[in-house]
């Protein structure tokens, strides 16, 4: 038990999470100006998400083994003999740990596609801005060239 606490310890300062989310982060996720960085962050929580979806479950039950002979098998009994004993206990943690990791990789897996569905909509609302820009500057140049062409024939209508 020791080895695992001294494990996840170890994952928690090489990832330096101080348990806080990093809202500038996420605020780059949702910035319409940062494009780059968007598909980078959104790229990196993707590769999270699939991590999580991997490892999410866990089982206390590994193999016990030894390579020497004789000492090997005592150590193995053992070691055997002390998981039957403890196992009512341990498995309880490590239930309650599994569903607890399923519980979050769920909403992680939601808050992604929410995520992804937010960002198309932004890059389909960009794209109707576009349009709409574009469909104001043709108008403008329809009605000029209309203008145009009824001084033109006014003109001509007087000269002829």
């Amino acid at each position: 038990m020791k080895l695992i606490m001294r494990q996840i310890r170890k994952n928690i300062r090489y990832r330096k999470y101080d348990g806080e989310v990093d809202l500038e982060q996420l605020g780059k996720l949702y910035s319409v100006n940062q494009p780059s960085q968007n598909s980078s962050f959104m790229s990196v929580l993707l590769k999270e998400q699939s991590n999580l979806n991997r490892t999410w479950s866990y089982s206390a039950d590994s193999l016990i083994s030894s390579n020497r002979n004789f000492i090997g098998r005592l150590v193995v009994f053992g070691k055997k003999a002390v998981r039957k004993c403890l196992r009512w206990y341990v498995n309880s943690v490590v239930d309650k740990q599994v569903l607890f990791n399923a519980s979050v990789v769920r909403a992680l897996n939601q808050l992604v596609e929410l995520t992804r569905q937010h960002s198309e909509a932004i890059a389909s609302q960009d794209k109707l801005d576009q349009l709409e820009e574009r469909l104001v500057r043709l108008e403008k140049s329809v009605q000029s060239l209309r203008h145009a062409l009824f001084n033109e024939s006014s003109k001509s209508g007087r000269n002829g």
